[in-house]
């Protein structure tokens, strides 16, 4: 039996006067006491491991707590999902997300509502998710259910699904996210085919198109497409061709822009450098500074070849040394294949009708190194002065691949 309570609380004025406020607070041998911002746990599954790695340096920089989720949720309320409850809406307490991806993967950001209006307004999590104020694009709400609580000494998490998405959320702020329950939110499809030389796969996702999570998540979305297929990501090499349609904001009809790329290496650290590559065109697009964008669907076509497609020019040979404007002039080059023969190939390269007589260059080397060499030579027109400049600029990029 206690003479007194075990724990016993004094009033605020007994235990802290003025002066024990001036200085720094300090902890122990450490210094100064800081609080840091609590990092929001971020659910994937449907990636491989080296895919979780590769999200785990990316998006821990933003803030978040990476862990490996449940199986994925539905995209919405028509589909069945055996992990959707059938609630209709949330109450104070419940598990709620903001999901970033879905389909055959699946990322979600999870916490808690903290308050729910009669008219279906919500505020969730009881802190930030990246205080960015507006969402630049609402992002889709969705209830979440809770499989285990892991209780450990650094940080206790949540290992959960998303499952059905019910409602936007729009605005981000110190001490809460905003949402609303019913509105519909910003998804995009995306489909990736994979061929490879035994396997063939079609993967189909759903991204936010928000331009601050997208390019990540898209790259983790093609490399775990190729991983699921050629785990060890074996040597050979890789042509990808993307077709992005993009909506002009105060345009009526989206617009196409096709990039392609090939690529070689000896392991996924070649492979991560290659689809982040690719990733350039896209960025300069979202981050354009003439227009608003929104992109509406991306298809994406990868092909895996089990040798190094690739060759060493050792040799051209000019057969039609004169030749006027608006000819023809045939060249024979020699190519030497990686571990294997010689190409012996006659090229014919038209001459404009609008050369002045007189000496002409030609340069013949790989589609890279020319778009370099055009850099330098020409580098006004790599300085695109309109949304439009810059769109040829994308397309000449991708016909030098």
């Amino acid at each position: 039996e206690f003479k007194r309570p075990p724990l016993e609380f004094a009033a605020l004025d007994e235990k802290i006067s003025q002066s024990d406020l001036k200085g720094d607070v300090g902890v122990g041998h450490g210094g100064a006491a800081k609080l840091k911002r609590i990092a929001t746990p971020l659910l994937i599954s449907g990636f491989t491991p080296n895919v979780f790695e590769f999200f785990k340096n990316k998006f821990r920089d933003l803030g978040f707590e990476i862990y490996q989720g449940g199986s994925a949720g539905s995209t919405g309320a028509a589909d069945k999902d055996p992990l959707d409850t059938g609630k209709v809406g949330f109450e104070p307490g419940d598990a709620v997300g903001i999901q970033m991806a879905t389909g055959d993967a699946n990322v979600a950001a999870i916490g808690t509502v903290t308050h729910v209006t009669p008219d279906k307004k919500v505020l969730i999590f009881g802190h930030p998710f990246m205080n960015r104020g507006f969402f630049p694009y609402p992002m889709p709400l969705t209830q979440v259910k809770i499989h285990q609580i892991m209780p450990t000494w650094p940080v206790s998490w949540k290992f959960g699904s998303a499952t059905r998405i019910v409602g936007q959320v729009f605005r981000d702020q110190d001490t809460a996210v905003a949402g609303e329950i019913g509105k519909a939110a910003s998804l995009f499809p995306v489909s990736i085919e994979y061929e490879g030389d035994q396997s063939k796969a079609v993967f189909s996702y759903k991204l936010i198109p928000d331009p601050l999570f997208f390019p990540n998540l898209f790259a983790g979305l093609v490399m775990s497409s190729i991983y699921s297929q050629d785990g060890k990501a074996s040597e050979g090499s890789i042509q990808v061709d993307f077709e992005v349609k993009i909506k002009r904001d105060g345009k009526k009809e989206p617009e196409t822009l096709t990039i392609s790329d090939f690529f070689i290496g000896p392991n996924e650290k070649a492979l991560h450098q290659g689809v982040l590559r690719l990733l350039g065109p896209l960025q300069f697009l979202i981050y354009n500074w003439f227009e608003g964008i929104r992109v509406e669907e991306i298809k994406a076509k990868i092909k895996k070849i089990p040798a190094y497609q690739v060759a060493n020019l050792e040799k051209a040979v000019i057969m039609t040394p004169r030749v006027k404007s608006g000819e023809t002039a045939k060249v024979r080059i020699y190519l030497r294949l990686f571990q294997g023969g010689v190409i012996d190939q006659v090229i014919d390269f038209p001459i404009p009708k609008n050369i002045p007589p007189g000496p002409v260059n030609l340069t013949i080397s790989s589609a890279k190194l020319e778009y370099v060499t055009a850099m330098f030579q020409y580098p006004a027109k790599f300085y695109p002065k309109s949304y439009e400049q810059l769109m040829e600029l994308l397309n000449l990029n991708s016909s030098f691949t």
